[in-house]
Order: C-alpha cells, then sequence, then structure tokens
C-alpha cells in the first residue's frame, strides 16, 4: 500500500537532464519522494516512477567523499496508475501558490505520468 501525500514540501526538477520529483509528507510524518526518472535512450520519454523514502536511517551513511542525498534512500518501483493516483493526492494537498518553475515541473510530471511516460 503507498503511503498518503498529506503535504508538499517540494517539487523540482533534477539536474541529471530532466527527471522529475516531489517531496511530501504521509500521514504521520514519514517523507517520501515520488521520481520519475528521465529515460537517456535518444526517445524523449521517462523511465517507470519510484516512491524513495526519505527516512536518513535507511540510506548509506555520509563518508569524508561522499554525501548521499535523499534520492539514494531505498525505493519501489511503482505503476503508472499509482503514481497518476498518487500526484492526484499529492496535488490536492497543495497549499497556497507555487513559483513558476514549480508550477511548470508539476505540469511536465503530470503529463508525464498521465501518458505512462511519453509526455505530449
Amino acid at each position: 500500500m503507498l503511503p498518503a501525500g498529506r503535504k508538499v514540501e517540494r517539487i523540482e526538477r533534477i539536474r541529471d537532464g530532466g527527471s522529475l520529483a516531489v517531496t511530501f509528507e504521509s500521514d504521520g510524518g514519514s517523507r517520501y519522494i515520488l521520481f520519475v526518472p528521465i529515460q537517456h535512450d535518444g526517445v524523449a520519454r521517462y523511465a517507470e516512477p519510484v516512491l524513495i523514502d526519505c527516512d536518513p536511517a535507511k540510506r548509506p551513511p555520509d563518508t569524508d567523499r561522499i554525501r548521499d542525498s535523499e534520492l539514494s534512500g531505498p525505493y519501489i518501483s511503482i505503476s503508472w496508475r499509482q503514481a497518476h493516483d498518487l500526484l492526484n493526492e499529492v496535488t490536492q494537498a497543495l497549499v497556497g501558490p507555487l513559483d513558476r518553475f514549480q508550477a511548470q515541473w508539476l505540469e511536465d510530471m503530470i503529463d508525464a505520468v498521465f501518458h505512462d511516460g511519453f509526455p505530449l
């Protein structure tokens, strides 16, 4: 069962070429990232979405040379339908206006998820 998206923390486009992410808090205060990775194979599409657990105790420990971000936490693959449902829930939990970048990234993410990774 997927967590409920109750409070959106941020929406972003990752600097890896265009992956999309929305970080949110679920019931009970646990934090997750709905991540839609860009596919780098010459075709304009996204790979299947994943849900990342942001709990720092569950990701690799930082070292002197490597600092792991929340994106390196444990994840599960989810279906496009599950991502659509979760994204719908998360967008309903938005409070306040988004800046123009976040609004565009959210629109891009909705488009990618709605079209199963092949945005228009």
